[in-house]
């Protein structure tokens, strides 16, 4: 049994961020915090991981040259400040030189220099190459002065520096050796060899299926003080029941609510809270989508993929009522998603957008432009209206541990089933629905969802040079798509980067590479008496200023 402490529990979706804030002089140091994780993390090295658990345990361990602060302002962490050339092509990095790693060794621009030029070398075995393409040459000026030259301007580029760095003195024998084999140093998942960072918890261990630990790092940087929270614990919830249940009995005391946790949890506890816990409302920056197979062989030899028709893809658009989602699953708790940029994102603009409202009738339409005709003798369309010819049918695929995607696969199949497509729910453990379909494009569709980062550049998510290595998994290719994308990261004028990025809506609203569904808002229920955090947009802050007014001995 875990010990019922004052403890903390946060979401899959949770965007830790720091800075520094406002407490007491010297809080007491004590309490446990408990983060509730729905399936295994996958990788505790911060260049490599793919999953949101793994994310969440890695904000907690390691730090950046930059942070964001609860304004999402850029502001310095590892770095103590930085300097731009007039032409931007020049940016240099003053680092601090009282960081230490957690086993003690000393922090240095050697580990920077490391950290992105592990991600620009051709054999770098992960997704995140591309955030750096712009860099021409790293140079180290000294232990704690480093320069990176960049090709042509980057609109990006700060926003990409920020990335957590990695220990130097841990991976340089992998990355001489054989840097595509990176993903197999015992160092990334912690069982035979430690997680290494700088930041203000410090590995523990990690169980499978169970939980992973963080202990509170007595040597911290940034104060000798911090962190005030002895401990982290992130426990495998396995899903949204099952946490809320554990939040119900006092196991877990705070967690990003899913609206029938919500609605449950405030009929117990009351709209304002209890003696036990309160609320903060906090909007994603993310979204869901049903996400479309693009490659021409996706559905089988001989068979049509008619996600290539973006008839197809508007049909079903019209002919899913998403609203409804909203209202009946979500129980208000959103609003509705028309292309890739949420309203949280100042890329996102509400007069470029086309939007397909829930329209049966056309979606009929749509269907019948695009050759998937009705046909006596079947329930479903059928390709030119013959029935001894391809049936509209397709395997719509998500996983158990969100109750929300599985609500909404039902909803899909039954209200497509209305305009004759056969949508098959099947539904797959998380960890192999990434790892044998997702990941591989093995698949016709899928309800996924995105947790953006804090610049709006889609280019790992929809740019076509990323079907094989990036995020772009359904194998997406749009011409004018690429080249918004490109005329956005490269310019440096945030208003310029706004008009691509308006353009680039108008596009994508129309063409839609998925069905966008919508963005949430979501309720965080957390101890009555955590204080030291500062509630931002789409994020509780500063973790290692967290700290409780009392500290329970039970």
């Amino acid at each position: 049994m875990l010990k019922k402490s004052l403890i903390l529990v946060l979401s899959l979706m949770l965007l830790v961020g720091f800075a520094v804030g406002c407490g007491p002089a010297v809080p007491d140091v004590g309490g446990q915090i408990i983060y509730g994780m729905a399936g295994d993390p996958d990788s505790f090295n911060p260049i490599l991981y793919q999953d949101s658990a793994s994310g969440d345990v890695l904000d907690f361990m390691f730090d950046g040259m930059m942070r964001r602060d609860h304004e999402f302002e850029l502001v310095p962490h590892l770095a103590t400040d930085w300097d731009i050339s007039d032409d931007d092509l020049e940016i240099t990095f003053n680092l601090r030189d009282d960081v230490l790693w957690h086993d003690g060794e000393q922090f240095t621009a050697h580990d920077v220099e490391f950290t992105f030029s592990t991600m620009m070398d051709p054999d770098y075995p992960g997704v995140r190459g591309g955030n750096f393409t712009a860099i021409e040459e790293i140079e180290i000026i000294d232990d704690y002065e480093i320069k990176f030259y960049l090709s042509e301007p980057f609109g990006p580029i700060l926003n990409n520096l920020a990335f957590s760095i990695i220990p130097k003195h841990i991976f340089i024998d992998q990355v001489e050796e054989d840097v595509s084999e990176l993903d197999a140093h015992p160092a990334n998942r912690g069982r035979t060899q430690p997680v290494i960072g700088t930041g203000p918890f410090v590995w523990g261990e990690w169980v499978d299926g169970e939980y992973v630990r963080l202990g509170r790092n007595e040597n911290y940087w940034m104060d000798d003080e911090y962190p005030f929270v002895s401990e982290v614990l992130f426990i495998d919830v396995q899903d949204s029941e099952a946490q809320m249940r554990a939040l119900e009995q006092g196991d877990i005391n705070m967690a990003a609510l899913t609206p029938e946790e919500r609605e449950h949890i405030m009929d117990e506890k009351g709209p304002e809270g209890d003696n036990t816990l309160k609320f903060e409302i906090i909007d994603d920056l993310g979204y869901t989508a049903i996400q479309y197979n693009h490659r021409e062989d996706a559905f089988g030899e001989g068979k049509v993929n008619p996600f290539t028709d973006v008839k197809v893809r508007q049909a079903i658009t019209h002919a899913f009522n998403r609203q409804q989602i909203i209202d009946q699953i979500l129980d208000g708790q959103g609003y509705l998603m028309h292309s890739h940029f949420p309203r949280s994102s100042w890329a996102y603009s509400e007069d470029h957008v086309t939007k397909f409202d829930y329209n049966p009738e056309r979606a009929e339409e749509l269907l019948d432009e695009a050759g998937w005709k009705e046909v006596d003798g079947s329930d479903y369309r059928h390709l030119d209206g013959d029935i001894d010819n391809q049936k509209l049918e397709f395997t719509l695929l998500t996983h158990p541990e969100n109750n929300i995607r599985v609500d909404m696969q039902v909803i899909a199949q039954e209200q497509l089933r209305e305009v004759g497509v056969k949508a098959d729910p099947e539904l797959v453990e998380w960890q192999t629905f990434l790892n044998n379909h997702i990941d591989v494009g093995e698949f016709h569709a899928a309800i996924l969802g995105w947790n953006l980062g804090s610049d709006p550049d889609p280019y790992n998510i929809f740019h076509s040079d990323n079907i094989d290595t990036g995020f772009n998994h359904i194998g997406y290719e749009n011409e004018d798509v690429d080249r918004l994308i490109e005329q956005g990261r490269y310019a440096v004028d945030p208003e310029e980067r706004a008009e691509y990025y308006a353009e680039l809506q108008q596009i994508m609203s129309e063409d839609l590479p998925y069905t966008f569904l919508f963005a949430q808002t979501r309720t965080r229920a957390l101890p009555v008496n955590l204080e030291g955090y500062k509630v931002g947009e789409i994020a509780l802050y500063y973790p290692e200023q967290w700290y409780f007014e009392e500290i329970s001995d039970e």
